[in-house]
């Protein structure tokens, strides 16, 4: 937390430096004397009021003493989520609790659509790399089996187009998928494709109705 002096701040301001200011002192201290075009946010309803405060600008938090505006920047910087100005009432905690499951409600979002976009990279990439060598691979298979013109062995032709197909439908599947769930293996982490493709249809069913 930098500290700036009333005479460096002035020289700033009048240097036209675009700086936020916010004044946490109470209203009878406001309505003697107030900076211009300052935000007036009382101490005890910066938790309440944070929305007003633009954090993509550089702010200068003020008060009378020093001792108010460290205490708002203390909540500002804990982002109002586990700081509470005591004492506390009933409503401000219910409030607090709320933000916090609506912070962690959305990180997960976060992670989830994370982990979808790395999952869609993946399927980008093996659909890019692999399937093109594959429809070659079919393609020649599927014309030495319908060349009755020399010796095939049948049955190898078969297994090598019902192998070259699975891979085919991996990434046809891994594509598709709108859920992720993983499995242990070998001490790793592993995508259970089989579960994340139940999941992905249950969320499409969801999202029809």
């Amino acid at each position: 937390m930098e500290e700036i002096t009333p005479a460096e701040l002035k020289q700033r301001l009048d240097k036209g430096d675009d700086i936020q200011i916010v004044d946490v002192r109470e209203d009878n201290e406001v309505a003697f004397c107030r900076i211009p075009n300052s935000i007036h946010i009382p101490l005890g309803q910066v938790l309440n009021r944070m929305s007003e405060i633009d954090p993509s600008r550089e702010t200068v938090v003020h008060c009378k003493m020093g001792g108010r505006s460290a205490r708002a920047i203390e909540a500002l910087k804990q982002g109002a989520y586990d700081f509470l100005l005591k004492p506390i009432t009933p409503p401000e905690l219910s409030a607090a609790l709320a933000r916090a499951g609506m912070a962690v409600a959305l990180q997960r979002s976060y992670n989830r659509a994370e982990h979808l976009r790395h999952i869609a990279e993946v399927a980008l990439t093996l659909a890019h790399e692999i399937n093109n060598p594959l429809a070659v691979i079919m393609g020649e298979l599927q014309l030495q089996l319908e060349d009755s013109g020399g010796v095939i062995d049948r049955t190898a032709l078969d297994i090598s187009i019902e192998a070259a197909q699975r891979i085919a439908d991996v990434v046809r599947k891994i594509s598709a998928l709108r859920e992720i769930a993983y499995q242990d293996y070998a001490g790793l982490r592993m995508l259970d494709l089989e579960v994340s493709i139940q999941e992905s249809g249950a969320r499409s069913q969801e999202s029809q109705f």
